[in-house]
């Protein structure tokens, strides 16, 4: 059973590839066409709303918009609920693993310095391409994320000596004779630290190997920034670099290169002390696994790592297609999309604007605003009332949810307006609170 089979018959096929796409009004927020289901995307399909940022599979649609439970929401699909662990026992994806970082060395200087002159050349012949910017901005990165992240653009496919890029001699097999250093016509998506180009990935336009490595790269993954709070995991270099521009404000983004790449010595204690990790691996097709016969998708298992090592990691699968990519060009909101897998007080930041300084205690959260007011973001209800009986302007995190939801679909003068509407009524009406997006006292 998939979703369209749940789902009644209002929703209109908007696209045939990957299984199809559907858009119809949302049960939830009533949004004309802003609900969209993907019918062949996980098990029994996937949807999301663009109007509320809901979204979720089909047990997920069971539980949010027909009220059921888990394991009934399960018999309705015909599958077996996973078994909960006791009360006593840590779930197993969250148990820990014995897991000790590897420390990335840097590529020889004779290889950085002949990497750093390719990227240069690359990076300009890029900024005189208009075909390839184009391509680029259809997947929603600017000429500002082309010169900030240093992308460029190889015009044809080249071959060097490796001796002179400081790589030890390798023969051909079939004819003993050096091999040669191919760096093959494509887009360029190099990774610098301290300066120096450290990788070489480059995404070429057609063939089987569609991302090359260019010999003498280390591992290193592409961090967008390292001072966040929060982090976002993905795969894909040009994912991290769309996700930047959107949302780089709220959050670092973090391109490990494939699912099953872990984290460096250098990166592991970063994302440890980070307050969150949305852990956004491709959402690729089931497929089965040769070794046990089971139909598995390579980026949820391999989440199920991220969520063993990191207390603070939850699983935030894309929406509208397998990558951030496509979920562009699908016309997602990441921006709300990121937003959505972030804890609520990362929602009170983005929205009102406060000052860099926040005061956080066991029980609450309290972030200034520009305007000199103080919220306090707490989880407890008698806090709630007791911290409201004061005459303070206090948030519960259930409402921080539900004005999330309500502003998804604004635009940003329309969220600021609702955000002074509800700080005003919360000053009026200490008891107010939001319920269904409504303002109730």
């Amino acid at each position: 059973m998939t979703l369209l089979e749940l789902l009644p018959g209002q929703l209109k096929r908007v696209s045939a590839s990957k299984g199809g796409e559907y858009h119809g009004p949302c049960p939830l927020c009533g949004g004309t066409d802003r609900f969209h289901v993907w019918p062949e995307q996980g098990e029994h399909g996937s949807w999301w709303c663009r109007g509320c940022a809901k979204g979720g599979d089909a047990i997920q649609y069971l539980r949010d918009i027909e009220g059921m439970g888990y394991k009934a929401a399960c018999a309705r699909l015909g599958v077996e609920p996973q078994a909960a662990p006791a009360a006593n026992q840590i779930p197993a994806q969250r148990q820990a693993q014995t897991f000790t970082p590897t420390q990335v060395s840097a590529p020889e200087d004779v290889w950085s310095t002949k990497a750093g002159a390719f990227v240069k050349y690359c990076h300009e012949q890029l900024l005189n391409n208009p075909d390839q910017l184009t391509w680029l901005a259809q997947r929603g990165i600017d000429a500002v994320q082309v010169v900030k992240f240093r992308l460029g653009f190889n015009p044809a496919n080249a071959w060097r000596e490796r001796t002179a890029w400081g790589l030890p001699v390798e023969l051909k097999p079939e004819t003993g004779k050096p091999k040669k250093l191919w760096l093959p016509l494509g887009l360029v998506i190099p990774v610098l630290a301290d300066g120096l180009v450290v990788q070489l990935r480059i995404r070429r336009p057609d063939g089987d190997l569609r991302y090359f490595v260019v010999p003498g790269s280390n591992r290193a993954p592409l961090i967008t920034r390292r001072d966040a709070e929060a982090f976002v995991v993905v795969e894909s270099g040009l994912d991290a670099i769309l996700l930047d521009g959107l949302a780089g404000d709220l959050v670092g983004v973090v391109a490990m290169g494939n699912d099953s790449a872990k984290p460096s010595a250098d990166l592991f204690p970063l994302l440890a002390q980070a307050a969150h990790l949305s852990i956004c691996l491709d959402s690729d097709a089931t497929r089965k696994n040769p070794t046990t016969g089971k139909m598995e998708s390579p980026g949820a298992k391999s989440s199920l790592w991220w969520l063993s090592q990191f207390r603070q990691a939850e699983r935030i699968p894309v929406i509208g297609g397998k990558d951030p990519g496509d979920a562009f060009k699908a016309g997602v909101d990441l921006r709300a999309w990121v937003l959505a897998g972030l804890p609520p007080r990362f929602h009170v930041g983005n929205v009102p604007q406060p000052k860099q300084e926040t005061t956080t205690s066991h029980d609450y959260q309290v972030v200034t605003l520009t305007d000199g007011r103080e919220i306090h973001v707490v989880k407890d209800e008698a806090l709630w009332k007791e911290l409201t009986a004061d005459g303070k302007l206090v948030f519960s995190e259930n409402e921080m949810k539900r004005l999330q939801v309500v502003m998804a679909g604004a635009g940003e003068d329309e969220r600021q307006e609702m955000v002074n509407a509800l700080l005003d009524a919360k000053s009026a009406f200490g008891s107010a609170y939001i319920r269904a997006g409504r303002v109730a006292a």
